[in-house]
């Protein structure tokens, strides 16, 4: 299944996009892929899950360092 994220929100320069994926449930966990970062200027990510169970993007703006803005969304698997 694909999913698709987007960020409602200007980017200043020197911003960056941090989008956080966690997984949860028995299959993510035999397979060793509970969660991974990815960096860069992208407003639009499209993940894939191969896992059933609870899963949570977040999306965090950093500049300068701090991050400035986070946004979390929940998606469920069945």
């Amino acid at each position: 299944m694909w999913l698709r994220f987007e960020v409602a929100h200007e980017l200043k320069r020197d911003d960056v996009v941090r989008w956080t994926v966690k997984n949860e449930g028995d299959e993510a966990e035999a397979a060793a892929d509970l969660g991974h970062t990815r960096e860069g200027r992208d407003l639009v990510t499209w993940r894939h899950t191969r896992f059933r169970g609870d899963h949570t993007m977040r999306c965090e703006i950093v500049r300068n360092g701090r991050v400035i803005a986070t946004a979390n969304r929940k998606v469920r698997v069945a």
